[in-house]
């Protein structure tokens, strides 16, 4: 079994925020000083959508809707963006520790970065306009409204396919079992470039010896799960696979895993013809 998809390069699934850099009407009205930046005559939609605009003007409009809103704030005689009610509201803390830890303590309220306050005017434009990126993307983001809807797909992909949400599934337990969903779902010859990728459960539940149904299936998942082993020795072990024959031709299978140290069952359940 060749299988493509095991052969991906973790490293390549990454979030990108998808968000546009955009005021409302109400951004408008709530903070007069975003009037002298826009022509309301501009408005669709009840927005104004200002992604063409330079990186400066991008980081005065956002720097002005910052403190408009409550992140930025007067302490003394300056201005400090406070990164704890930041992240509580709009994320991105994880993916930016790298950049905070580069932070200079010196400029931290206080001196001292439990505060979590940083002076606004000495904070590295790079990491201003990713901050922007994130508070833009959660204010106006396109597919803020957007329901996911995808639960399962037949294209090999440890992505989450709904709008704004392709993201690596680091939950390896989940992982493991998209593997097999999507392994399921995928009939031979689906795969460009791998037409032996997939597998022939539908045909063989068509058997009609009961008995030799239950050996070629097992067969076929054992032999699945066997090369996701070989390829995360140390994320998921196959325990044991058992056929229960129900009724005439119907089959109960149970798969027992052991992922991330984790005992997991899964229960398949064919009805038969």
């Amino acid at each position: 079994m060749n299988n493509p998809y095991l052969s991906i390069d973790k490293k390549y699934f990454k979030k990108e925020l998808q968000g546009n850099f955009a005021v409302s009407m109400t951004d408008i009205i709530n903070i007069p000083k975003l009037s002298s930046y826009f022509d309301v005559s501009f408005l669709k939609d009840n927005k104004i959508i200002f992604d063409s605009f330079e990186e400066t003007k991008k980081m005065e409009i956002g720097i002005i809707m910052l403190e408009a809103y409550g992140y930025i704030s007067w302490y003394g005689k300056h201005k400090y963006l406070n990164f704890e009610t930041f992240f509580d509201s709009f994320g991105g803390e994880n993916e930016l520790n790298y950049e905070i830890s580069k932070l200079k303590n010196s400029y931290y309220l206080d001196l001292n970065p439990s505060t979590y306050k940083y002076k606004i005017d000495y904070l590295p434009s790079t990491f201003l306009m990713l901050l922007l990126k994130y508070f833009f993307y959660s204010m106006h983001s396109d597919g803020k409204e957007e329901t996911k809807y995808i639960k399962s797909t037949e294209v090999l992909t440890d992505i989450n396919f709904n709008k704004y949400q392709y993201i690596k599934v680091d939950d390896n337990v989940e992982f493991i079992i998209n593997l097999f969903k999507n392994w399921i779902n995928t009939r031979h010859g689906s795969i460009p470039f791998s037409p032996e990728y997939g597998n022939s459960l539908k045909e063989l539940l068509h058997e009609k010896n009961v008995m030799v149904k239950s050996s070629r299936v097992k067969d076929s998942i054992s032999k699945f799960f066997t090369e996701i082993e070989e390829t995360y020795k140390t994320v998921s072990k196959l325990k044991d696979i058992t056929i229960n024959i129900i009724g005439t031709f119907g089959l109960e299978i149970i798969i027992d895993l052991n992922i991330d140290n984790k005992d997991i069952k899964i229960n398949l359940i064919s009805e038969g013809d």
